[in-house]
């Protein structure tokens, strides 16, 4: 049944609901033996997953703004949310720069900086860049480290820091 070239049935053999139109290769279908529901598939084609969407997608939040793209081009895929404000604030992507502002927390829900581990973390070939600070009361937090003006400094508690004079060999 429909009317303007479009059809609404159920397929007999598996009861797979199907709404599309005659002049079009793709097709909105529920699998009636799973209830995966597909968007945009091939013609004959039947959803693997809950949510099978061919191409991209868009989850819209409470507003227009906030929403979750899945964008798809010739050279990969990416993953991007929105905040209320319509700003991308993480993305994910197969084929160029991936980021995360502001801040990202790995073991704490709440981050204080760009990135906040709780735990042990295992970076290789760190760069640390920063102020060294003006005195051994300076702002810093236990474990900031710091170099400048050939010295290492150490933060080793709350506002404390120590600092060595680095030579060549």
């Amino acid at each position: 049944t429909g009317g303007h070239d479009a059809y609404i049935y159920v397929e007999p053999v598996n009861d797979d609901l199907i709404i599309r139109k005659s002049n079009q290769g793709i097709q909105l279908v529920i699998d009636g033996n799973v209830g995966n529901v597909g968007i945009k598939l091939p013609t004959g084609t039947l959803p693997v997953m809950p949510l099978d969407v061919s191409g991209e997608a868009q989850f819209r939040g409470t507003n227009a703004l906030e929403k979750v793209v899945v964008d798809h081009d010739s050279q990969g895929s990416e993953f991007a949310l929105y905040d209320s404000a319509g700003t991308v604030t993480t993305k994910l992507s197969s084929h160029a720069n991936n980021w995360i502002t502001p801040n990202l927390g790995l073991g704490t829900s709440s981050p204080a900086y760009n990135l906040d581990c709780t735990g042990k973390a295992r970076i290789e070939g760190a760069i640390l860049t920063g102020s060294v600070p003006a005195s051994a009361s300076a702002a810093g937090v236990a474990g900031q480290i710091a170099v400048g003006g050939g010295y290492l400094y150490a933060c080793t508690g709350t506002n404390t820091w120590g600092r060595v004079q680095l030579s060549t060999w």
